[in-house]
């Protein structure tokens, strides 16, 4: 089934202004437009507030509950006539598991590890912001230096943001390699602020990055909703105990 033309408009609008945002970063840092700035603090500060970032980042992936509840799922209000009778068997039967529901369609959006059900994009998200957090410590506050790399330093960050971006246009079936698109999303950023600063050593070019990465965040997750919200209402099923969150 099509997305809704509505949920494809924002997908477009979301994905463009993200990879213009990514364009325009490969341009400034390769040319001379911005001025280079010369902060004592300004290496130190770019890695306190990418780990910032990354801190909150790990909060939220690890409480998927809370996280979908408020944007994506939540439980079907029922109706005066509802209530006065109970649910059918579909509807009593549907779960979450890695707080997706549990009707199968999801199935490509979870990893079963030791037994428990994982959310693919929850876990690869936190596991990449965590490698990123050692990275930062690593590079803005021990010194580890990058020189004879920087190219290949820029473009691995520049193509693991856009396939993260992208994931959602991918013919991906597959929880694991979701769960890998998104370590790659946040380590692809991780890397491209590393070597913006080591590159420019522009403050401004620094802060233009790090807002952009939220900006970025914050596409992933209204991608995911929008994803989320296409399968339900594919979904050929009866209405089962979960409706979307709009």
């Amino acid at each position: 089934m099509k997305k809704p033309a509505k949920d494809r408009t924002a997908t477009l609008f979301f994905l463009a202004i993200s990879t213009i945002g990514l364009g325009i970063v490969a341009i400034l840092t390769y040319s001379q437009t911005i001025p280079n700035t010369d902060f004592a603090w300004q290496k130190p500060a770019t890695g306190v507030m990418f780990s910032v970032i990354c801190v909150l980042g790990i909060i939220a992936g690890l409480s998927p509950r809370r996280c979908s509840s408020a944007t994506h799922f939540k439980a079907a209000k029922k109706s005066s006539a509802e209530t006065q009778k109970p649910l059918d068997a579909e509807k009593a039967s549907t779960t979450f598991k890695g707080h997706h529901p549990d009707c199968g369609n999801f199935s490509a959006h979870t990893l079963s590890f030791n037994g428990r059900t994982l959310c693919a994009g929850c876990t690869g998200l936190v596991l990449g912001a965590v490698l990123s957090l050692v990275g930062c410590f690593a590079y803005f506050f021990v010194g580890l230096p990058i020189e004879g790399f920087s190219g290949v330093v820029f473009w691995l960050g520049f193509f693991g943001v856009l396939c993260g971006l992208l994931q959602y246009e991918l013919p991906v079936n597959d929880g694991f390699v979701h769960f890998l698109l998104n370590v790659v999303f946040v380590l692809g950023a991780f890397l491209l602020v590393v070597e913006v600063n080591a590159a420019r050593e522009s403050l401004v070019l620094n802060l233009y990055l790090l807002l952009l990465t939220v900006y970025w965040v914050l596409t992933r997750i209204e991608l995911s909703r929008i994803e989320h919200r296409r399968k339900c209402l594919s979904c050929g099923s009866k209405p089962c105990s979960v409706s979307f969150v709009k």
